[in-house]
C-alpha cells in the first residue's frame, strides 16, 4: 500500500512542472496551451435581458435489451433580470424497439417529435464493438428533442440569451442537423444562444484535470478563453469554462454560438449564481433542471399506470422485463 501510495503523490505532483494544454478527443478542436494571459475578469451586469433556459429529463418505464418506453419532458424558464416570468413543458413517450438490426422510434402523441431511425452498431452511440444500448437511442432522442424545443423558443419568443443545459458540440447522429438550425434560428432572431454543462471529463495533455488545473491558478470570478480554436466546418463554436461566484469550488465549460460574445453570457449568468443551493451555478438552469426532471414517484405512477392498460398481458410484458435482471439480483446479494 506504501508503495501505491508514493506512486500516485509522485504522479500527481508531475502534473504541476511545465507548460500543459488540454487534450480533446474531436479532432476539430486544437488546444491552446493553458496561460494566465487567458483568464478574464466578470462583473455583473446592471441591464435586464430577458434570458431562456432549456433542459431536459427523461425516465424509462419499460427495460429490456429489445424494447424500451421512455417519458420524457422539455422544460423552458423566462427570466427578466433575476426576476421569473413564466415557464413551459413539452412531454411525449417514446418506444424504441428493435427491428432488421436497427432501433426504430414510435412517439406518442404523434405529432409532439420526429421517429429517427439509428443504425445499431452506430459508431457516435457505440460503447466499445458492442451493439448500441437501446438507452441509449432515448438519450439521444431526448438531446434532439430538447434542441427542437429551444429552437421552438427562438422562434416563438423575444428572449435575448437562450442557454442550453450542456454543450454546443456535436456528438452523435443527427445532432449536427438540429444544431444547424437552432444556430440559424438564433442567428436570425438575434438571440445570443450558449450552452452550460456541469460535468466534463476533459483532461490535459500531461493527464491532468483542465478543471482543476484552472481552479487552481486564480481566484476571484472570471471566464478563461480561448481553451482551443475549432476548425468546424459549419458550427463555430466559442469553448470557455468560468467561475462565477468567487466562494464556488466548480467552474463551468461554457459554449458560445458567436465570435467575441463569452464575456456577455458570462456577465449574465454570474448576476444568476448566487442561490446557496448550488452557489456559482445559475439558478435558472437549476429551476429548469426540477421543471424537467422526472422524479421517482412520477415514474412509478406512469409504470403503474400503464399495467393497467395491459390488462390480461401483464405477464408478458414481465417476461420481457426479466429477461435482463439477473444482474440485477446478484447486486442485491449481500
Amino acid at each position: 500500500m506504501k508503495e501505491i501510495a508514493e506512486f500516485i503523490i509522485k504522479k500527481i505532483e508531475s502534473l504541476e512542472c511545465g507548460d500543459d494544454c488540454p487534450s480533446f478527443s474531436n479532432n476539430e478542436l486544437i488546444p491552446v496551451n493553458i496561460s494566465q494571459e487567458n483568464y478574464h475578469e466578470i462583473k455583473p451586469r446592471k441591464d435586464e435581458q430577458i434570458i431562456c433556459f432549456v433542459d431536459g429529463g427523461n425516465s424509462e418505464l419499460i427495460s429490456a435489451n429489445n424494447i424500451s418506453l421512455q417519458f420524457i419532458r422539455m422544460a423552458a424558464v423566462f427570466y427578466k433580470g433575476q426576476q421569473k416570468l413564466f415557464r413551459k413543458n413539452k412531454e411525449f413517450y417514446c418506444l424504441t424497439y428493435f427491428e432488421d438490426n436497427f432501433f426504430k422510434t414510435k412517439i406518442f402523441p404523434k405529432d409532439a417529435f420526429l421517429e429517427p431511425t439509428f443504425n445499431s452498431f452506430d459508431e457516435t452511440l457505440m460503447s466499445g464493438r458492442t451493439r448500441v444500448k437501446i438507452t441509449k437511442i432515448a438519450q439521444a432522442i431526448r438531446r434532439l428533442a430538447e434542441l427542437s424545443f429551444a429552437e421552438e423558443q427562438a422562434k416563438n419568443s423575444s428572449c435575448n440569451f437562450l442557454v442550453l443545459d450542456g454543450s454546443l458540440e456535436e456528438r452523435f447522429t443527427y445532432e449536427n442537423e438540429y444544431l444547424k438550425k437552432l444556430f440559424e434560428t438564433c442567428k436570425k432572431q438575434n438571440i445570443l444562444l450558449s450552452g452550460v454543462s456541469k460535468t466534463n471529463s476533459i483532461l490535459t495533455q500531461k493527464g491532468d484535470s483542465l478543471t482543476k488545473k484552472l481552479l487552481s491558478r486564480k481566484e476571484g470570478c472570471w471566464f478563461y478563453f480561448p481553451v482551443a480554436k475549432n476548425d468546424f466546418e459549419v458550427l463555430k463554436i466559442n469553448i470557455s469554462f468560468a467561475k462565477l461566484h468567487e466562494k464556488s469550488k466548480y467552474i463551468f465549460r461554457i459554449d458560445v454560438s458567436e465570435q467575441n460574445k463569452t464575456k456577455d453570457v458570462c456577465e449574465i449568468l454570474l448576476n444568476m449564481a448566487k442561490d446557496p443551493v448550488f452557489i456559482g451555478y445559475p439558478y435558472g438552469l437549476i429551476e429548469t433542471d426540477g421543471v424537467a426532471r422526472v422524479s421517482n414517484r412520477e415514474k412509478e405512477y406512469l409504470k403503474t399506470k400503464l399495467m393497467v392498460y395491459f390488462k390480461r398481458d401483464q405477464q408478458k410484458i414481465k417476461d420481457c422485463i426479466s429477461s435482463q435482471d439477473a444482474h440485477d439480483i446478484l447486486d442485491n446479494i449481500s
